[in-house]
């Protein structure tokens, strides 16, 4: 088990399943091709790449949440995706292609403008992600997703999935300390903080468990994708 997780979780995988990353991946977004030609994509859906956005979205919850990681065969298969519809873009944009009865440029089925907007949404969120891990920790794995989710959906997209990800993060993490050791508790352990002695040992002196609860790690990939949903759907 994770020793350090806010909640226990299973011992990770030792295999990496990088073709089933792939095929699954390439399988998603042949389904929503046919669904984009015969116009059954609305445009709340977007483009393929927002398409894998979520995919990994999807992915990176349910394994952070599982096993404390967000592994690298999904990100770096995201942000292979992301170049390849960037470079796609560049190249066949401006073709015409079906949405229903519709028909429009293939720049729109795909999502992005152009390998430029990818790696800049890539590089301003990679930036700032890996400032953050620099300075005060964290998990590899939070600054590879927000930097491949840059490169699908923006920069943008990325630095506010990681703010609403962060205070979803936070509500929680103060719920549960509430449960486990209650406000009087936190309450102790603030005026110890402020070194208002007295106040603190007045309501039972500082708990060794709410030094142990804000130590943990918060497994963020499930509180990315409620980030998400507020940030894509601006």
């Amino acid at each position: 088990m994770t020793a350090d997780a806010l909640f226990a979780v299973a011992d990770p995988p030792q295999r990496r399943p990088w073709g089933e990353a792939l095929a699954v991946s390439a399988a998603v977004l042949a389904g929503f091709a046919l669904l984009f030609q015969a116009g059954m994509t609305g445009n709340a859906i977007g483009g393929a790449a927002r398409v894998a956005a979520v995919l990994m979205i999807l992915v990176s919850a349910a394994t952070d949440f599982k096993w404390c990681r967000i592994f690298n065969w999904t990100t770096y298969t995201a942000f292979g995706w992301a170049v390849a519809f960037g470079i796609l873009a560049d190249l066949y944009g401006s073709t015409p292609v079906h949405h229903g009865s519709e028909i429009v440029p293939l720049a729109q089925a795909i999502g992005v403008d152009g390998l430029c907007q990818v790696l800049t949404g890539f590089g301003l969120c990679f930036a700032g992600m890996f400032t953050l891990f620099t300075v005060f920790g964290g998990g590899a794995g939070d600054v590879k997703f927000i930097a491949a989710l840059g490169g699908l959906v923006g920069w943008e997209g990325g630095l506010y999935t990681w703010v609403y990800g962060c205070l979803a993060a936070a509500v929680f993490t103060v719920g549960v300390v509430m449960v486990r050791i209650g406000p009087r508790a936190i309450l102790a352990e603030l005026f110890f903080k402020l070194g208002l002695v007295k106040l603190c040992f007045l309501l039972g002196g500082p708990s060794g468990e709410t030094k142990k609860l804000f130590s943990r790690r918060i497994p963020m990939g499930p509180f990315f994708a409620i980030g998400s949903v507020f940030a894509l759907s601006r």
